[in-house]
């Protein structure tokens, strides 16, 4: 959450997100997202989801990509396994947020 909105996405960007590849409109990101999951489960980019992934990207794109996720997939598993405290500062950013998707979830 910290770095996607640090990035610029939006608090309904990361709810899409979140949703999966089928809340995305977009075939490239759908893919991407597509991607992330099979790595996880799979350990694999399917080869219709790296077909489609090279129509935009070239290889050295498709090879950032793949490791970009490995990379989130470690920290992910050595943040959920340590134990580690979050910082204050990063605690009262993800209160904020959660804030907000409970006023869009009491919106819908």
């Amino acid at each position: 959450m910290d770095i996607g909105l640090g990035a610029g996405l939006s608090d309904s960007d990361i709810l899409r997100i979140a949703a999966g590849p089928a809340a995305c409109a977009d075939r490239y990101e759908r893919a991407l997202l597509q991607a992330s999951d099979e790595i996880f489960r799979d350990k694999c980019i399917a080869p219709a989801t790296w077909a489609l992934l090279a129509e935009k990207y070239e290889e050295s794109l498709l090879i950032e990509i793949m490791i970009l996720i490995g990379h989130y997939e470690m920290i992910a598993g050595f943040l959920n396994s340590s134990g580690i405290v979050l910082e204050p500062a990063l605690e009262e950013k993800l209160a904020g947020f959660n804030e907000r998707v409970r006023e869009i979830a009491q919106e819908s």
